[in-house]
């Protein structure tokens, strides 16, 4: 098994959401401010930033080239707003010398999708710890 600790997340300068319907399309630049924890919208609009990494994952054990889009028991696009700094995350390792995947970074769930996010993922391969799944702490 693998546990990766988040030991750091720093969001950029900037983020974006988009949403769209049949009739329109929605398009908010966040600036974000990671030392007062904020975005603010071209609106003025300011909320609390709460970073995480929406992908976090091992492949899993099948040939071919793997997409990190779909969410899988080895991890891959969890979305997980609660894996903030200072979680740990249990995946199983399905292939050996296998290397982890991090990235995706958000500002807070349904607000900026951070364009950068420098982060800090401490890994080791865990034997006193076993799951099937994708868990965390």
């Amino acid at each position: 098994m693998l546990e990766g600790r988040i030991d750091e997340i720093r969001v950029g300068a900037f983020g974006i959401t988009t949403a769209r319907s049949a009739e329109e399309e929605l398009l908010l630049r966040w600036t974000l401010d990671a030392n007062a924890g904020t975005a603010r919208d071209q609106y003025g609009r300011t909320v609390a930033i709460r970073p995480f990494l929406g992908a976090l994952g091992m492949p899993p054990d099948e040939p071919g080239v793997h997409s990190t889009g779909p969410p899988r028991h080895c991890g891959g696009n969890i979305d997980c707003k609660e894996l903030v700094v200072g979680s740990t995350l249990f995946l199983p390792i399905s292939v050996d010398e296998a290397l982890f995947s991090a990235g995706d970074g958000h500002a807070a769930q349904a607000t900026a999708r951070s364009r950068e996010a420098p982060s800090n993922v401490r890994c080791r391969a865990c034997s006193s710890r076993w799951t099937s799944a994708a868990t965390f702490d």
